[in-house]
Parts: structure tokens; sequence; C-alpha cells
């Protein structure tokens, strides 16, 4: 075997259910294992990881505010349609 793997002793396991209300701390251990890890990211990773986060700030802008003039677009349009259709029923057309 190339990973050496031991198998896994019927004496050592845990139930599912033991395994499932662990505490909080490895959670949190394991995420501040995986935020160390950063520092040991290559040249390239970097490169992808700050190309994304740079396209990810300069779209945010034209995301929310393009959503946001849609949305009061599609809101005139539906207001004026109100307008319009209360306006009938008061002249009974």
């Amino acid at each position: 075997m190339a990973a050496h793997e031991v198998p896994l002793s019927s004496s050592g396991a845990q139930p599912v259910e033991a395994a499932a209300g662990e505490s909080g701390a490895a959670g949190e251990a394991f995420l501040w294992e995986l935020f160390g890890i950063v520092r040991y990211f290559s040249t390239p990773v970097w490169t992808i990881l700050s190309a994304t986060a740079l396209t990810w700030i300069g779209w945010f802008p034209f995301l929310l505010f393009d959503t946001d003039w849609m949305a009061e677009r599609f809101m005139m349009v539906n207001q004026m349609k109100a307008l319009i259709m209360i306006l009938e029923l008061e002249w009974g057309q």
C-alpha cells in the first residue's frame, strides 16, 4: 500500500450519534487551520485569488445599482398599471 493505510478497528470507532454531538471547539480549530493554510499558497494561487477578489469588487457596484435601477423601473411600471386600473375602476370603464 502506498499510503500505509491502517484499517479502522471496531474498538476505536465512534458511533455516528457521538460524532455528531461534538462541541464547537473542534469546528473552530478546523477553521483556524483552514485560514492558517493561506500563508502556504504559491504565487499562482495568490494571483488567481487576487484577480477573483478584484473582479468581485469591480462588478459589485454595477450589479448593485443595475438591479436597483431595474427594480425602480419595474415598480414604476407596476405603479402606473395600478394607477390606471384604479382610475378605470373609478370611472367605470
